[in-house]
C-alpha cells in the first residue's frame, strides 16, 4: 500500500496551523463538558508533528490546513506490543462534504501497514469516538473502516 498522494506527512513547520485548528474545534464542540488544556494541545501536537511515537498527515487546502489526523503510537498496559491510537480527525466543516475523510483514512491505513512491517506483526489501529454531537454519524463513519469491539462509560457526580 502506498501513502495517499493527496496526505502529506505533517512537519514541525505545520505545528502552529494544527494547534489554532485543533484548539478552535475542541472548544467549539465540548460536548464532553471537559476544559482544552491548550499547553497538553500544544505538547501532543508539537511531539506527533516532530515524528515523537506518532505521525499526523494533512491534505492541504486553498487557505491552509483542510483535513487532518494524529496518530499516536502507545503500548497497553496488558502486552508487550504496540498499537497505534487515533488522536484527532479533523475535516474543515466548509470540506465535510469532500472525500477527505476517506482519504485520512487510508493514510491512516498506509502508516498501519507502514508500522506492521517495522514492527513484524499485525499491527492494530484504535480510533475512539468520544463525543455527544452527533454519535450515531460518527460512529458509522468510524465503521466503515473497522470493527467496533467495545463501549464507552462514563460515570459522574
Amino acid at each position: 500500500m502506498e501513502q495517499p498522494a493527496s496526505v502529506r506527512i505533517a512537519t514541525t513547520t505545520d505545528v502552529t496551523a494544527l494547534y489554532e485548528q485543533l484548539v478552535l474545534d475542541l472548544e467549539a464542540d465540548n460536548s464532553l463538558g471537559l476544559p482544552v488544556d491548550r499547553v497538553d494541545v500544544a505538547r501532543t501536537v508539537g511531539k506527533i508533528c516532530r515524528g515523537e511515537n506518532g505521525i499526523a498527515g494533512i491534505i492541504d487546502g486553498e487557505y491552509g490546513i483542510a483535513a487532518s489526523i494524529g496518530i499516536q503510537a502507545v503500548k497497553p498496559w496488558f502486552t508487550s506490543e504496540w498499537m497505534l491510537s487515533q488522536v484527532w480527525l479533523f475535516v474543515n466543516p466548509d470540506e465535510r462534504a469532500s472525500d477527505f475523510a476517506d482519504e485520512l483514512f487510508q493514510f491512516a491505513a498506509w502508516h498501519r501497514e507502514d508500522m506492521a512491517n517495522r514492527v513484524g506483526y499485525d499491527i492494530v489501529l484504535e480510533n475512539t469516538v468520544l463525543s455527544l454531537n452527533r454519535l450515531p454519524a460518527k460512529l458509522r463513519l468510524w465503521g466503515r473502516y473497522g470493527q467496533q469491539i467495545g463501549g464507552t462509560f462514563w460515570t459522574r457526580r
